[in-house]
Order: C-alpha cells, then structure tokens, then sequence
C-alpha cells in the first residue's frame, strides 16, 4: 500500500479550503447585496420660528412692524432698488395706428425717466437710516388680504419643489402625495383695497407734476402734457423675514397707476393735436437688509476617531476677509480644533459642539455645529427575512449592525399593516389577523433599513 504524502497533499486541501471559503464569499457577498436596502430619508422636522406665527391681518402687520423696527434699531446694511413697467396707452382718437407707433417709440423713454427719477438709498452696517425706511401706517381694515407663508412641497420621487402640491409631478409624473416642508423665511404679502388712504401713507408717491415732468421728458420730443390726474390700484407690499430671527431681508411696494391726462402732439404728430390719454404704468420699490452674521458650512459632523475634517466659516460684515474667527470646542476629549476650522476627533466617542465667533461693531456673531464621533453604521440586517405566524402567535427579530462596532446601535421598529402584524420598540412580533404585513427597523444612525415579511396563517 502506497504511503500517504503529507507534503503533496497538504498544498492542495489549502488550495481547496481557500476555492471552498471563495465561493462561498462570492454568495455571501451577492446574498448580502441583493438583500440591502439601503436608507431613508431622515425624518423632516422643520426648525422652530422665533415667535409666533402671525395668522390674522393684525398680527401679520403687528409681526411685520417689528420686524423693521428690529431693523431701524440694529442697523444693517441696507438699499433699494426701482423697477417701472408701462402696460400701455390708450387713446381717444381714430388714428389708432399712428399712435400706437408713437406708444412704442416713447414707452422705453418714459420708463427710463421714472427710474432715473427715484433717488436711491443706502446705509452701510451700523449707519442709521431712520426716515429712509418707516413702520407701516396702513390698518388692518383697509387690506384685501394679508397672508403670511413659509410652506413649500417636495416631490418623493425625484425631489421637485413647487409651491403648491400639484396632482402630478411635471418631472417625474408622481401622483403620490407631496412631502410639505417649510423654509426659514416667511413670504408676508398685502394687498391693499383699491383707493384706500394707506397707498398715500406707505408708498413713495409722486405728484401730479412730477408725473407730468417725467413723461415730458420722455416724451421724446413727440408731445408735450398737461398735469395728470393718478388713480392707484393693485397695492401691494411684500417682505420677507427670516423667522428664525425675525430679522427682515426685504420690503417691497407695489402699484399700478392709471395716468389720465392730454398729450398736445408736435412737430410731424401737430396735426393730431391734443388727443386724450390714459397711460397705465407699474412700479416697484425695494429695500433689501443684509445682517451681519456667521454661517457654518455644517450644521452636524460625524467623524471616525482620529479622523479629520474642515469646517467653513462664511462671514457677512464689513471685512470678511480680514476678520478673525475664534474657533472652540466643548469638549476635548472627544475633539480639538484648530485656528483655522480644521476638526480632528480623538479616540474616544462621544458628542460634543464646536463653535465659531467673530467680533463685529461691538457685537459677538457665532454659529456652532454638532459633532459627533463615532463609528457610523453601515447596513443593518434582521435576523429573520421571512416569519409566518398563527393569529396571537409571537416572535422576536434581532437586529444585527455593520459594522460589528458601531457605535450606536439602535434602532426604530415600523409595521406596514397594524391590523395583520404589531411590533414593540423591542422587536417583538404579534400576529393580529390573517393577512400580510412588512415589520422593518430604522437605525438612529444613518437611517439603514431591514424588512422581515410577516405572513399570518388563519
């Protein structure tokens, strides 16, 4: 009998326990792959206003007052900006043709002569400009309406925003519900009743004269005009106020004017001779408000132990580029930071808060950012897929995390269907009624999810 070679065959059974541990990577890696579900979204939660939100025409305008008060006393920096829009003319006269060439002739005259006309207005930070901006005067009776907005709506599918929630996505054709989310500024928009007194108390107006003056001048040599007579209509104020801070970022006015007035025609247009008119024109105001202020590029950071990461501090002053920031942290055993943002984590886990700070005209601006140093999660798995059950019949699902030493590992438990299956914030299964139902678990951390399908047998 031929004797056994331990030297040849010990090459081989290696060869043959490492093709054997292969392939059965190559199914666990396929198993594992085609069993991922990867992640939700996080859950949304919109951050909290400063104060109330106003709901009726008061508070609004109530809201809104303070807002520019807030502004008059803490100064920012501030302009303004005009816009002037003619929607047309209209002519008592049968040479309807003649002047409607004459209209778009003078038209971009005159509008260029009612923005040359505005005297525009500005303040640096600190400088105060009491008088270039006032309260609103106007009461509540002599709004239309008055409506005060932050919601926006986000399609599931392909992430779309719009302002309304539409049947279907224009995108991606979605006919599921809209996700109602809400930004960090509220739109507070007026419409004032037509001919009320408050256009005249909160709108920069101009006289007759000067109304007549301005279309003179851009006139363009084609006719000269008598004063007119102004009607306003479709007044209109909007702003928008940060409603974290209640600091205002803008205030505009809005009107349409009808100008009523005669046009004594000269030169090549004398034989038309003075022919009655009405101009309708739209014009806006604007004041826009930067604050200064400190902006971090992140609001939550997760590192690994002895991992580093950067941080961005945007600044909003006078000069930025010049102006030292102080960097800090909490705690810093869990972290340190540098002098110029940069975050490296310690080994030890743990949550802390790093904050940066500058000084600006007598003030401190800060922003701080959540860290967190941990081992992050990178998939879950349960330890059942499949379960069928009896009506009453319990059973408990494990959960199992990757990596093995990540450092928070909890998680959410949700059902599909309560009236099939229930499950504890433990992980135990009750079987309710005949019927099939989904059991899944959310990690805290990263929002990894894992489904057991539950069937419950009669």
């Amino acid at each position: 009998m031929k004797n056994f070679d331990f030297k040849k065959a010990l090459p081989r059974a290696v060869t043959i326990l490492l093709c054997i541990f292969f392939v059965a990577g190559v199914f666990w890696g396929i198993d594992s792959v085609l069993n991922m579900e990867g992640t939700l979204p996080p859950p949304y939660e919109a951050p909290k206003s400063l104060s109330p939100r106003p709901q009726t025409p008061q508070e609004i305008l109530t809201y809104l007052n303070t807002s520019i008060t807030k502004a008059l006393n803490e100064k920012p920096r501030f302009s303004s900006s005009t816009n002037c829009k003619l929607n047309g003319y209209s002519f008592q006269t049968t040479d309807e043709a003649l002047l409607t060439e004459v209209a778009q002739h003078v038209g971009g005259s005159v509008e260029k002569s009612v923005e040359d006309s505005f005297l525009s207005v500005s303040a640096d930070f600190g400088e105060d400009f009491t008088g270039k901006v006032n309260p609103l005067r106007l009461a509540a009776d002599s709004l239309v309406s008055a409506e005060c907005l932050c919601e926006y709506y986000v399609c599931p599918v392909c992430g779309k925003e719009d302002g309304v929630q539409p049947e279907e996505c224009p995108e991606c054709g979605n006919k599921d519900a809209w996700e109602e989310r809400c930004r960090d500024e509220y739109t507070i928009t007026l419409l004032i009743e037509d001919g009320s007194s408050a256009v005249a108390g909160d709108f920069t107006l101009r006289s007759p004269q000067e109304v007549a003056t301005i279309i003179r001048d851009g006139a363009a040599g084609f006719f000269s005009c008598d004063e007119p007579k102004l009607q306003y209509r479709n007044a209109q104020i909007t702003a928008r106020v940060n409603r974290l801070t209640n600091q205002i970022l803008s205030l505009s006015f809005k009107k349409e004017t009808v100008v009523s007035l005669n046009l004594d025609f000269t030169g090549d247009f004398a034989s038309l001779g003075i022919v009655p008119a009405e101009i309708e024109a739209e014009d806006s105001y604007t004041f826009d408000f930067t604050w200064p202020g400190l902006s971090l590029s992140a609001r939550e950071l997760s590192l690994a132990p002895k991992k580093t990461e950067a941080l961005v501090a945007a600044l909003t002053c006078s000069d930025p580029v010049n102006t030292t920031v102080r960097w800090s942290i909490a705690d810093e055993s869990i972290a340190v930071v540098d002098s110029e943002g940069y975050v490296k984590a310690g080994k030890n886990t743990g949550q802390t808060t790093v904050t940066a700070s500058f000084d600006f005209q007598g003030k401190t601006y800060s922003d701080t950012c959540t860290l967190f140093v941990k081992e992050s999660v990178e998939g879950l798995d349960l330890s059942k897929r499949r379960l069928t059950l009896s009506a009453g019949e319990t059973a408990e699902l494990k959960t199992k995390f990757s990596p093995k030493k990540a450092t928070i590992q909890t998680v959410k438990w949700y059902t599909s269907d309560e009236t099939v299956a229930t499950v504890d914030p433990n992980g135990l299964v009750t079987a309710a009624a005949p019927g099939s139902a989904e059991v899944y678990a959310v990690t805290d951390d990263g929002y990894f999810k894992a489904t057991c399908r539950i069937e419950v047998k009669s």
